[in-house]
């Protein structure tokens, strides 16, 4: 697929198509171990503090009846534990699969479309879908995250625009990032656009 930036008529900077939209935003979302619920870190842990608990738990138990009764109160202890980890674990379990769940629907979402555009524009920018156009006015931007492999935009009203760097070309990216830099730095802009509402 091809990935161009072109000079359009009115005041549309550029528009940017992007490519293996799904793709690029599942390795953004999944890295670090969170595509599954045994290498997400929270509930790796818990579920590897529980596995060792359950095993002193069972030392414990039989050392107790081997040797001292002593060794009751450690098992106790050491069931408790188990038992707080699995509770822990299940709270944040819970929680990964609903966020896991909902991303899945966003990239089903994501992955249907044919074709997306980002349109760049003076005070504003379009993300173009098959089937809607979202117009954000850069004066609601209120925060900006600039990394090697995605920007994300976060605005007023809550919404979020997410735009991988493997979405578009390299140097796309590249102008891409100057381009907001500049959008969210230069005040006269946002007043420009402040006096036009």
């Amino acid at each position: 697929m091809a990935v161009s930036i072109e000079l359009t008529g009115s005041d549309t900077v550029s528009s940017i198509k992007l490519t293996n939209g799904a793709q690029s935003i599942k390795e953004i979302y999944f890295a670090d171990g969170k595509g599954s619920i045994f290498s997400y870190k929270p509930t790796k842990a818990l579920l590897i503090a529980a596995i060792i608990f359950t095993v002193l738990s069972g030392v414990f138990y039989l050392l107790y009846f081997s040797y001292q009764v002593a060794w009751a109160f450690f098992f106790c202890a050491t069931a408790v534990a188990v038992v707080y980890c699995l509770y822990l674990f299940s709270i944040r379990a819970k929680q990964y699969i609903q966020w896991k769940n909902g991303v899945n629907l966003y990239l089903k979402e994501v992955a249907q479309y044919e074709k997306q555009y980002l349109n760049l524009k003076l005070h504003s920018f379009e993300v173009v879908n098959d089937d809607e156009t979202i117009i954000e006015k850069w004066s609601n931007i209120r925060r900006v995250s600039i990394s090697p492999i995605r920007i994300l935009l976060n605005s007023e009203s809550g919404s979020e625009y997410l735009f991988p760097s493997k979405s578009m070309e390299a140097a796309e990216y590249d102008e891409l990032k100057k381009f907001i830099r500049q959008k969210i730095n230069d005040p006269v802009s946002v007043k420009e656009e402040i006096k036009l509402q």
